[in-house]
């Protein structure tokens, strides 16, 4: 049974594990099974070479050129150097770095908030293929909840200076990250007496985030025309029932439908669990998860937008649910099995831009395979022009 959601900081996050800590041959294993994936380039997503990009005109012309609006600095510096001591390998093995910082410090955080067990929600996450494939690949979706996680857990080791610094970073690899930290500060304060520390990593995370947006801001002339979306195509593709249909579409496509039904299975019993905890993390949860998801309904893109909630809904799950562990285990499973199987529920009319669709059930190979598939293709790739040659993708498609 969930004991509490209550504030329980450790004297230090940083003590050994040891090898055979639980937590150590988790991230071990994981690191082993992502493996393979590291090999096969940059990524199946166009934004990766853009991103790598970023940093090869910066090298070659001396200026900055963001990947794309607003702005993703940290990734983007990050892997410059990797690209360029080893290609594709080393960028991808950057994000891994991160991926398995996320899994270590949401560890810490299901301990902290009082689960011991938090080894099957961490599974569900780490075999969910929104996470897997983009914690493969050169893209930043996995370095901004990476480093939220890793402040988050700081800040409930009160360990402030940290928690800012990292916090920031998450802002500076990906604006919309901007709702977690809010809600991570707000929590904090809420949860703590030591308001003016809670001030300190709050500033910190403040003027770091606004310090990674200089540059975009410099690009369009010091105007605010960086936080405008690019891209998105022509207003065909934004009706309100594409874009509805689009955002429950993607919402069962990064579970699997099987999975999705299940998930939906489990809403009374966390209901039941939460109904009478009207804890700080419980109304953080709840909230960051309604948030991500507003906004993703403006903005239906690409899978990768839903990772913040699948974290904290995972999150959630594993508070309430923490002692149910056949439950969580057949949970696992179907993530597990849905990455290489999938029953798919619609075929787009226009791959990558569709306006229309096909409903219908298909068995097919999962998310897993596809984008092992597509990335088998995209080998050698290094430009964003290769990647639409490669795919038989026009470039005016493309939102």
């Amino acid at each position: 049974m969930l004991n509490s959601f209550s504030f329980r900081p450790t004297r230090s996050v940083f003590r050994s594990p040891g090898f055979l800590q639980p937590r150590t041959i988790f991230l071990a294993a994981c690191a082993v099974v992502y493996s393979p994936w590291l090999f096969l380039g940059y990524g199946h997503d166009d934004d990766a070479y853009r991103m790598i990009q970023t940093g090869r005109v910066l090298i070659d012309q001396g200026r900055y050129v963001g990947s794309r609006n607003p702005g993703y600095l940290i990734p983007e510096l990050g892997m410059l150097p990797l690209d360029l001591l080893g290609g594709s390998l080393a960028t991808n093995l950057g994000t891994l770095v991160l991926g398995l910082l996320a899994l270590w410090a949401l560890w810490g955080i299901f301990q902290r908030l009082g689960t011991e067990r938090p080894l099957l929600p961490l599974l569900c996450l780490a075999a969910l293929p929104v996470f897997w494939l983009n914690a493969t690949t050169s893209m930043d979706y996995v370095w901004a909840i990476g480093f939220v996680l890793a402040g988050w857990l700081m800040l409930l080791d009160r360990r402030w200076v940290f928690g800012g610094i990292l916090l920031g970073l998450a802002i500076g690899s990906r604006f919309t990250s901007v709702i977690a930290v809010v809600g991570i500060l707000g929590y904090c304060c809420w949860t703590t007496r030591e308001k003016r520390s809670a001030i300190l990593a709050s500033s910190l995370a403040l003027v770091i985030g606004i310090a990674c947006y200089l540059p975009s801001a410099a690009e369009y002339g010091w105007t605010l025309g960086f936080l405008e979306p690019a891209g998105l195509g022509g207003q065909e593709r934004w009706t309100w029932p594409l874009r509805i249909g689009r955002w429950a579409y993607k919402n069962i496509y990064i579970w699997g439908l099987p999975t999705a039904f299940f998930l939906v299975g489990l809403v009374p019993l966390v209901v039941r669990r939460w109904r009478h905890l009207p804890t700080p993390a419980g109304v953080l949860i709840v909230g960051l998860v309604l948030a991500y998801e507003m906004l993703f309904l403006l903005y239906p893109l690409d899978p990768g937008y839903l990772l913040p909630v699948v974290v904290f809904l995972l999150l959630g799950i594993g508070l309430a649910l923490g002692d149910r562990t056949k439950l969580l285990g057949a949970f696992a499973f179907l993530i597990l099995v849905s990455g290489f199987v999938s029953v798919n529920l619609a075929r787009p009319d226009v791959p990558f831009a569709a306006t229309d669709a096909k409903l219908g059930l298909w068995i097919q190979p999962g998310p897993l395979i596809e984008g092992a598939r597509m990335r088998i293709r995209l080998r050698g790739c290094e430009t964003v022009a290769c990647w639409h040659e490669r795919l038989g993708v026009p470039r005016e498609t493309v939102p």
